[in-house]
């Protein structure tokens, strides 16, 4: 049998490849990205050399390779990356919480009071059915500040399911994003009522590598989580972690994650993606923390970061420093803005995390978040019924039913029969009025749906008093036949609304014509009308 070296040998026998090793990685396991439908290639390439798969993270195509005691990760990137079944090979880069040494000057917390999480507060106080997944060293679900709150996800350090912090960091962040608030004891955290999803994978040390963190990030994905909070990273960019970041945005979900702790200009991953909200440090007074990591072609903003005090494992807290600490004030902001729009894309959301932020600054893109402002930005649509107030004939005489039997159900009908409009022909229709209960300010949207059938085809047109120009314009025609026809036609936007609304009023007139000579055998044009739904939606009132 070969030896690995002889192996390689023969392998890469006039074959140069190139990695790059300047960042730390491990050594026990590298990430494999196979080509599809080759199972049976993955099973000869593990065998050739003692390896064997680690994590299957097929969601996004990855495997987490453990490699033989007597294979370096380098030489093992270079023979998968010669195989056919193999689409790509890489360094498992490592990745470790971002801590900066303690500074206890701080016995209250200014973070939430500089973002103005307390003005925040008022409008919305998170929701336990929006989870915040913090990736990091685990959690104290233990501890009184995050009992109850908790979701179990896995262990990727010890490989199993329980993911208790040995170490103190992931328990820090976690009372920084969302630890009990207003119970009368220890600290606020910025989207106190949600839900924390614990993912370890950094381990007691606080070290962890690309493979831990990629499946820390894809279970939390799996566990429904509506942000990822990061406080970790390092240097080396892994094509697996940025398809599981990737994958977090195609699902919904808002990435957060810590700029690192270098105060360097240099990127950090996995903070570093696209599809990450990248989160430098800011002290008391909003200048850059000197540790911090920046750039505002890469960083996009910057939370309070120095002297932060939050929960420490064992029913104890403490203050920590560190752009691990901004991470997850911005999630748990983010967290907040989930709860108060739940109709958001992430899209939406990032982008008003973002555009609401205060100025300090050049060395991050946007600046310093601001909780209040975040979700003053937010517009949450409320979906009422107008109400009919008045309805009547129009160039018609009532046959049957009327406004009481319009509201009451579908099937009652408004019953009209027409008049002959000599050389214009047969018209017949009805006038009601629809009334707004709330300023056209707080307008988004809306629509009138009519049911209506005629006894021979005709035309049906919609008007609309103007009190502008006291007139009716007309707003829209469309044909209408024997059989119901279900017309929903669109309001207009406020700006042009205006001029149709006095009053809380909008006046309308919706009548079919007929153009056909009345004879003995010509019935008169019947003309039911059925006001099934007059609907919008309204932004709730600035107060």
């Amino acid at each position: 049998m070969h030896s690995l070296r002889s192996l390689f040998g023969i392998i890469f026998a006039g074959v140069a490849i190139g990695i790059a090793t300047a960042a730390p990685y491990s050594n026990e396991r590298i990430l494999v990205k196979f080509k599809p439908g080759t199972i049976d290639g993955i099973r000869t390439a593990n065998a050739m050399i003692g390896a064997s798969i680690y994590w299957d993270m097929r969601q996004i195509g990855w495997m987490s390779i453990k490699l033989p005691k007597s294979l370096g990760a380098v030489d093992a990137v270079k023979y998968y990356s010669g195989l056919a079944s193999v689409e790509k090979a890489e360094l498992n880069y490592l990745r470790f919480a971002t801590f900066t040494p303690n500074d206890p000057k701080l016995p209250q917390q200014y973070g939430p009071q500089k973002t103005q999480c307390l003005a925040a507060w008022d409008l919305n106080k998170g929701s336990s059915s929006t989870v915040i997944a913090i990736v990091d060293t685990g959690v104290d679900y233990n501890h009184p500040e995050l009992s109850g709150k908790v979701i179990k996800g896995k262990d990727f350090i010890n490989n199993d399911d329980d993911p208790m912090d040995d170490n103190g960091h992931g328990t820090h962040c976690s009372g920084i994003a969302a630890a009990k608030t207003n119970n009368g004891v220890g600290v606020a955290g910025a989207g106190f009522n949600c839900t924390i999803l614990a993912e370890k994978v950094l381990s007691g040390g606080g070290g962890g590598s690309a493979d831990t963190v990629t499946s820390g990030i894809l279970d939390a994905i799996d566990k429904g989580a509506n942000v990822i909070s990061m406080s970790l990273g390092g240097s080396g960019f892994t094509d697996a972690e940025q398809a599981a970041v990737d994958l977090a945005w195609t699902k919904n979900v808002v990435v957060v994650a810590a700029a690192g702790n270098n105060g360097v200009t240099d990127k950090f991953y996995p903070a570093g993606f696209e599809h990450c909200i990248a989160v430098a440090a800011t002290d008391r007074n909003d200048q850059k923390a000197d540790f911090s990591n920046y750039g505002a072609d890469w960083v996009d903003v910057a939370a309070p970061g120095v002297d932060i005090l939050s929960t420490l494992p064992g029913n104890n807290y403490g203050v920590e420093s560190g752009t691990s600490m901004a991470c997850p004030l911005v999630a748990g902001i983010t967290g907040l803005v989930r709860a108060y729009g739940p109709q958001l894309t992430n899209v939406q959301v990032r982008n008003i995390i973002e555009s609401t932020c205060d100025n300090v600054g050049t060395f991050v893109a946007f600046g310093r978040v601001n909780a209040f402002q975040a979700l003053k930005k937010v517009v949450i649509p409320i979906q009422i019924s107008f109400p009919t107030t008045a309805i009547s004939p129009y160039q018609a005489s009532l046959i049957a039913g009327g406004l009481a039997a319009v509201q009451k159900t579908d099937a009652s009908y408004y019953v009209l029969r027409g008049t002959d409009q000599g050389q214009v022909g047969q018209v017949s229709g009805a006038q009601f009025d629809v009334a707004f209960t709330k300023p056209l300010a707080n307008y988004l949207s809306g629509s009138l749906v009519l049911n209506s059938k005629v006894n021979y085809a005709c035309t049906l047109t919609l008007w609309f008093w103007n009190y502008n120009t006291r007139a009716w314009d007309m707003i829209r025609s469309y044909p209408v036949g024997t059989s119901n026809t279900l017309i929903t036609v669109t309001l207009p936007g406020a700006a042009d609304l205006a001029k149709y609304v006095s009053g809380g009023s909008l006046k309308v007139i919706a009548r079919a014509l007929k153009p056909a000579r009345l004879t003995k055998s010509t019935p008169l044009l019947g003309y039911w009308i059925d006001l099934a739904k007059v609907e919008g939606q309204y932004k709730p009132d600035d107060s």
